[in-house]
């Protein structure tokens, strides 16, 4: 006899039933509280470092992925504007991780707002670069 089961035991069926629709209803659930958002830039070519603008609430922080790596400064209170520098050693493949305190709202948008290829040179034109957020 499984656990659930010896639990259930002396619960009439439609109990039963009702505690099943419950468990299941609480594994559909997204997870949330504190945790990390997945951001991936977009771009036509590589790219040495980036400064990134982020709109959202919540947001504590930020770590690189791989061979990114940022750098960002504290939030000022009450605002919802963060900006962080990600700067990547292959230029390819960006990607980092952004901190929130719910990581089942509302996501964050972004903005790239100024970078430098591998030469430390300027990117004159950012206009197809993005960056696509997800959980």
């Amino acid at each position: 006899m499984t656990l659930v089961s010896t639990l259930l035991s002396g619960v009439p069926l439609v109990g039963r039933g009702l505690a099943l629709a419950a468990l299941i209803g609480l594994a559909g659930c997204e997870p949330s509280g504190p945790g990390s958002l997945t951001a991936i830039v977009q771009a036509p070519g590589p790219a040495g470092a980036l400064v990134i603008e982020l709109t959202g609430i919540g947001i504590t922080g930020f770590e690189g992925v791989g061979a990114a790596r940022t750098f960002d400064a504290p939030a000022a209170p009450g605002s919802t504007a963060r900006r962080v520098v990600v700067v990547s050693s292959t230029g390819t493949a960006i990607r980092f991780r952004i901190k929130v305190e719910d990581v089942s709202g509302t996501l964050p948008t972004a903005a790239v707002v100024s970078g430098v290829d591998l030469s430390n040179q300027p990117i004159p034109s950012l206009s197809e670069y993005g960056v696509r957020i997800s959980r």
